[in-house]
């Protein structure tokens, strides 16, 4: 979380209460997930206290994919390496842009934050999130994210930050759903019309959705039906990360670790066994 990367900045900056800081540093972010969504609610003044903004991440339901971006906005983090496994596709493999603020259409007097994609073609950032207009963008930090570390390491300060979802990840919006196999294979545009519409949709999809709970259900759901949906741990990938971490020449300034588990990334099974191997590598 943000909150545990900034407990890992040096004593003085912690004791500051503030993300201001011209420290900057490169994230090395092991995840299932990008985490680099813009809260809607975000705002200038919420980046003014760490212990303030972690509050409005955690009260809002995308806040868990939200808090990478309040650094790049403080400059902090200007370079991303998202290391992933392939069947993670929500971003290109190269992507660069810059964060910014605009004037809310709801309130003029206030800003929100925007994204305007330079390089990558990308639909992870859709509609609202998206700068109409890129020369609007004030206080525009660059940021740039990247899918391979450096053959030669890793280069000046970094932070390690590991998901455990990312060596077993699930879609908390698929667990509980029937025919969760159909629905995580079909385009979400189907989907969304099979819910407006169950005549329209496959024989056997088109029987359950009859039912209006499962419809609503299923409706929700939605939006986040591509998210990776890969339960199972596996020894190559654990293999890989300790390889990725020998081949480092200078070690992280901090090393953070998110369970995961609450939010239902990763199956309850496999948490405690990927938190072992982790920390037997860190220690390696």
């Amino acid at each position: 979380s943000l909150r545990s990367v900034f407990r890992s900045l040096p004593p003085n900056l912690r004791r500051s209460k503030s993300l201001a800081s011209s420290l900057a540093f490169t994230l090395v972010h092991y995840d299932s997930h990008p985490d680099m969504s813009i809260l809607p609610t975000l705002r200038p003044s919420d980046l003014l206290s760490v212990e303030a903004l972690q509050a409005k991440l955690d009260s809002h339901p995308d806040g868990i994919s939200s808090w990478i971006t309040p650094l790049i906005l403080q400059g902090h983090v200007e370079e991303v390496m998202w290391i992933r496994q392939g069947f993670c596709k929500q971003m290109p493999k190269v992507v660069k842009g810059r964060l910014g603020w605009v004037p809310c259409e709801e309130d003029d007097d206030d800003c929100c934050c925007r994204v305007e994609v330079v390089e990558g073609a990308t639909d992870y950032w859709e509609g609202e999130q998206t700068s109409k207009d890129p020369k609007a963008l004030k206080n525009a930090k660059e940021f740039r994210v990247v899918e391979d570390l450096p053959e030669n390491g890793v280069e000046g300060k970094w932070i390690l930050d590991v998901c455990l979802d990312y060596f077993s990840v699930a879609n908390p919006w698929l667990e509980n759903m029937p025919l969760k196999e159909v629905f995580s294979k079909a385009d979400k545009a189907d989907v969304k019309k099979w819910c407006d519409d169950p005549r329209t949709a496959p024989e056997a999809v088109g029987e359950v959705l009859e039912d209006e709970a499962v419809r609503a259900e299923v409706a929700r759901a939605v939006p986040y039906l591509d998210l990776p949906h890969r339960p199972g741990l596996h020894q190559k990938v654990f293999e890989g990360f300790l390889a990725d971490l020998r081949a480092q020449r200078t070690p992280p300034m901090a090393v953070t670790i998110a369970r995961s588990v609450e939010d239902g990334f990763i199956p309850r099974k496999d948490v405690d066994e990927a938190l072992r191997r982790v920390m037997e590598a860190l220690e390696e």
